[in-house]
């Protein structure tokens, strides 16, 4: 079975890392090549390049939009991501966590003044948020480094900044270790509004075990439990029952059963097996 969609955005090598997962041969095209060899750095992954032989796989797509969607023909989510990375990120799990407040990536000028404005309101703290750095030297570091930026750390209000373009570029993109351990090292993860109000970081950080701190709410988060930037940040708990039903919501919200998978697969090959040529 064969996938000709570009593994250019997040959303379509989180799709194809659930392919993976299913009970088929999954054929890519060379170009694909490089992130497939990025992902098996972290997962145990078995894929084939080159696809003249393999039956097309057309029906899957995705949508990065005000509302998101990861489609493998009939099965359907705002964003899909594979059992591996659930769990590798179940794993991470801290009981203890040295970390209240963080926010990790890409720093706007529009994020950089409503981060600066929370820290101020909430924490008592006039903080100078640092903004991301998006000279072509800082791009091509991006892509090369094993690390972020220097973190800004401020431990009197337990408060970690880190600003990185990472997750915007190769290999960093296909997955961030480095994002995932300070996701789970928080307690609470800042989530200002995206391209679109939702944000990768709420599901992240509710995958992590953390309890987003939002913007501005959407229909994507409403069976989700978490805070507001509005909330007093003195009185928020991160509640041990908060962090399982959010997880147990992520589990039924953004990944597909392994039956339910390969039974859709199989009705895709019988469907394209019966087309007429």
């Amino acid at each position: 079975m064969a996938i000709t969609l570009p593994l250019d955005k997040i959303q379509s090598i989180r799709l194809a890392s659930v392919l993976l997962e299913s009970e088929y041969d999954i054929c890519f095209p060379a170009s694909a090549e490089p992130v497939l060899e990025a992902l098996s750095k972290y997962f145990a992954v078995s894929y084939r390049i080159g696809t003249q032989d393999a039956v097309p796989l057309k029906d899957v797509a995705i949508a990065h939009g005000p509302v998101p969607e990861s489609r493998i023909g009939r099965i359907s989510r705002p964003l899909l991501y594979p059992h591996a990375a659930v769990r590798r990120c179940r794993d991470k799990w801290r009981a203890e966590r040295d970390v209240r407040f963080s926010f990790t990536g890409l720093v706007t000028p529009g994020r950089k003044r409503i981060l600066e404005a929370w820290c101020q309101s909430q924490l008592g703290e006039k903080i100078a948020v640092r903004a991301t750095r998006e000279t072509y030297l800082q791009r091509l570091v991006s892509r090369i480094s094993s690390g972020f930026d220097k973190p800004q750390k401020f431990p009197a209000v337990g408060l970690e900044i880190f600003t990185s373009n990472r997750g915007r570029v190769f290999p960093a993109k296909v997955w961030d270790d480095g994002y995932f351990d300070t996701l789970a090292r928080s307690q609470f993860v800042l989530c200002p509004d995206g391209d679109f109000i939702w944000t990768y970081r709420f599901f992240e950080a509710i995958l992590c075990g953390a309890i987003p701190i939002i913007e501005h709410t959407c229909p994507l988060y409403e069976r989700f439990e978490y805070f507001t930037m509005q909330d007093d940040a003195e009185k928020l708990v991160r509640s041990p029952k908060t962090v399982e039903r959010n997880f147990a919501e992520a589990l039924r919200q953004l990944t597909v059963g392994s039956e339910e998978l390969n039974r859709e697969l199989t009705r895709l090959v019988d469907e394209s097996d019966h087309r007429p040529t």
